[in-house]
């Protein structure tokens, strides 16, 4: 099955923070330590990326441990480790994203609690500490809808991560309801041929397979198929995750044949991008 979790896994959205303009020279190191961390990590030298960004949050702090570029360098260093799967080492750096956008006031620092919140959720729920995730889930849930309303975009992806949570504990009747919902969130902000509204249709699908109800899941897979091969091309490796996952079902109801058709073309595009 292709992933649940959308939101951290957007990766981006690392370096958004990287070309701010500075003017002093602690603002210059700062930014030259980002930029080689990240030219590191794009060759895959994560350690010397771990320098970089360790060195970029080191300069912010000497210039303020309040300065927005603290922020931007937990936010970075955060990110590194979580693309490594250090969820460990992630984890007191989103702890403390969290309690600096508490200190803010104002719709537009709640909801950088909220989506913080729910940032540090996921880290607690990828190490399988569940019990501290669902909490900061419901926290950043509540917030979201106070202050942005019911269809705000990152409302579905913490619908979809806590349903995940649900997902991974086997609560599959508490995971349904908040899946059908982030999937009609997405289908109205972006439309039904998205491939966000692919993402979230994969979930749901997955859901109930899991449940042994293929019924419901087929429809799904059929339309995520025909998104994703209408976004990304017919041969990209995301149709053969999605290939797989179909032909899985396919075989749970006994059609093997029809299933061996959907394993040999995601085959196929396996041995194409792995020439």
């Amino acid at each position: 099955m292709m992933q649940h979790n959308i939101r951290l896994l957007i990766m981006g959205c690392l370096w958004l923070v990287l070309c701010l303009p500075t003017a002093s020279g602690q603002d210059a190191r700062w930014e030259e330590y980002t930029t080689a961390g990240k030219e590191a990590l794009t060759q895959g030298d994560y350690a010397e990326a771990e320098k970089m960004l360790l060195s970029a949050l080191q300069v912010s702090q000497t210039i303020s441990q309040q300065d927005p570029l603290v922020t931007l360098s937990l936010h970075n260093l955060g990110r590194l480790y979580y693309a490594q799967g250090k969820y460990a080492m992630a984890e007191p750096l989103y702890r403390r994203l969290v309690a600096i956008a508490e200190k803010g006031s104002g719709p537009r620092a709640s909801l950088s609690v909220a989506q913080r919140l729910a940032n540090l959720a996921d880290i607690y729920r990828l190490q399988g500490k569940f019990t501290e995730a669902e909490p900061l889930y419901l926290r950043s849930l509540a917030i979201i809808e106070k202050t942005a309303g019911p269809d705000h975009p990152e409302l579905a992806l913490s619908l979809n991560n806590l349903a995940a949570l649900y997902y991974e504990r086997g609560y599959y009747h508490k995971a349904e309801p908040l899946y059908q919902r982030a999937l009609a969130i997405l289908e109205k902000i972006v439309g039904p041929d998205h491939q966000h509204v692919a993402l979230s249709l994969n979930n749901l699908a997955g859901l109930y397979f899991a449940r042994r109800n293929y019924i419901a899941a087929e429809p799904l897979y059929r339309r995520l198929l025909a998104i994703l091969e209408k976004t990304l091309g017919p041969e990209h490796p995301n149709v053969a995750l999605a290939l797989g996952s179909y032909a899985a079902l396919l075989r749970a109801t006994n059609r093997e044949e029809e299933a061996a058709k959907l394993v040999a073309r995601a085959e196929a595009i396996h041995a194409k991008h792995t020439q």
